[in-house]
């Protein structure tokens, strides 16, 4: 059929810039159809696109065509693995290079590489080609181009995934490429969804989050989440990344001092029913209640209702369970000392707690206070995980009193959930060797 003769065409008019162009612009339109796709790079023209972009680097036109048909064909793992095969990863990067000053170039590359990077060997020669230096550069040249910066943020986002990549976008200047790109298109909600993501999958290191907060990043957050309150993929990002800065005990207090409790709790009341945004929420006020002073905040703007809601709305989802009763527990625990600020549960004066999930929950929350932890939480909050079970009880022993006293007085002081967020199951798909980040789509 159509496929065969367009393929043919490329091949027997390799020279034929015009001829190439509109094979690669066919294709493109065509790769829109998941089965066509298929068809495309069955009939080999994975490979004539490839041969096309390295016969004619100079021509933008076949660039952008080629570009264009390689993003439409990633759409899915069989694809994408042919394309790398075809090392279109390595073609894709070059024509960026070579076409810096083009946004139909830049935007059509991003995007192709948005897809392809959700794959971990792509990940890898993306990086290995000089595809993070490209995407970085390109957001800088095209600050005013929305498509280009979809496209970059998405890319980084997948590409953070990697540990050492993610260290790599963030010595290239990424975070700061993704902040200003936050700003440039804050009405934006693709370009905003995707910054943001990336932000949280940047944030797990301590000294990307000094860099995140030290370059506005806080504030550009905030912003994010105020302007697109109906968002659950913006909202979802934005509590994510403030839960992994909010490990920090400096920038939990910037974040508290930009009135992020509020914008927090709005998220969670406007999103009741999104686990990941629940999650992010819960891990953030957890962080945040660990200050003292903070806890007053959280409770007048509503986060105790908001987490209680959260517990009998998502009871089967235990790993939310326990961000949000780890929560709970920090702010309840000046309910149990009677002070005023947020009301004694014995007396009346505040919500009275909803049934709990299971026997498992109720213990913890008759438990300490947490502290904030430092390790990552690499997993997505996609349904159901592990039941929690209640800690088996041993019969106490004259022997063991001593230990069991010390250990209950060094259970007295709050801590903060001890993972970070990294990318979000359930609002896209995981194809990625890490279980702690996933893909945008």
């Amino acid at each position: 059929g159509g496929i065969e003769a367009l393929v043919s065409a490329s091949r027997q008019h390799e020279q034929n810039a015009k001829v190439q162009a509109g094979v690669a612009g066919a294709l493109r339109n065509l790769s829109v159809n998941d089965e066509i796709a298929e068809e495309i790079a069955s009939a080999g023209g994975i490979e004539a696109l490839v041969a096309a972009s390295r016969e004619h680097p100079e021509n933008c036109d076949v660039q952008a065509e080629v570009a264009g048909a390689l993003w439409g064909l990633s759409v899915n793992d069989e694809v994408e693995e042919a394309i790398s095969a075809a090392n279109g990863v390595q073609v894709l990067v070059i024509a960026a290079q070579n076409h810096l000053d083009n946004p139909k170039v830049q935007a059509r590359v991003a995007g192709a590489l948005r897809k392809l990077s959700a794959n971990d060997e792509n990940k890898r020669e993306i990086a290995s080609c000089g595809g993070i230096q490209m995407l970085i550069h390109s957001s800088r040249r095209h600050i005013d181009n929305a498509v280009v910066q979809a496209g970059v943020a998405g890319a980084l986002s997948n590409l953070s995934v990697d540990d050492e990549i993610e260290q790599s976008i963030a010595s290239e200047g990424g975070i700061e490429a993704l902040i200003s790109a936050s700003n440039a298109h804050n009405s934006n909600v693709k370009v905003q969804a995707r910054v943001v993501r990336a932000l949280t999958n940047l944030s797990v290191h301590d000294e990307n989050k000094e860099r995140i907060a030290s370059r506005e990043g806080v504030v550009t957050l905030i912003q994010a989440s105020l302007n697109h309150v109906d968002s659950a993929e913006v909202q979802a990002g934005v509590a994510g990344a403030l839960r992994n800065l909010s490990v920090s005990p400096e920038i939990a207090k910037m974040i508290v001092d930009n009135n992020a409790i509020s914008s927090l709790v709005q998220a969670s009341q406007m999103h009741t029913t999104n686990a990941i945004v629940q999650a992010g929420v819960a891990g953030a006020l957890r962080n945040l209640s660990v200050n003292p002073s903070h806890r007053k905040k959280i409770t007048d703007a509503g986060g105790l209702e908001a987490l209680q809601l959260a517990t009998q709305i998502h009871a089967a989802n235990e790993k939310l369970q326990k961000e949000v009763h780890g929560a709970l527990r920090n702010l309840e625990s000046k309910v149990l000392d009677g002070n005023s600020a947020i009301g004694n549960i014995s007396n009346g004066s505040a919500p009275k707690a909803p049934l709990l999930a299971n026997k498992a929950v109720m213990q913890e929350l008759q438990q300490r206070p947490v502290e904030p932890g430092r390790n990552s939480f690499r997993k997505a909050l996609s349904g159901a995980v592990r039941a929690a079970s209640p800690r088996g009880s041993r019969p106490s022993t004259p022997s063991r009193k001593d230990s069991v006293e010390k250990k209950e007085k060094r259970n007295k002081s709050p801590r903060s959930g001890g993972s970070s967020f990294r990318g979000f199951g359930g609002l896209s798909r995981r194809v990625s060797r890490s279980p702690s980040k996933t893909r945008n789509e």
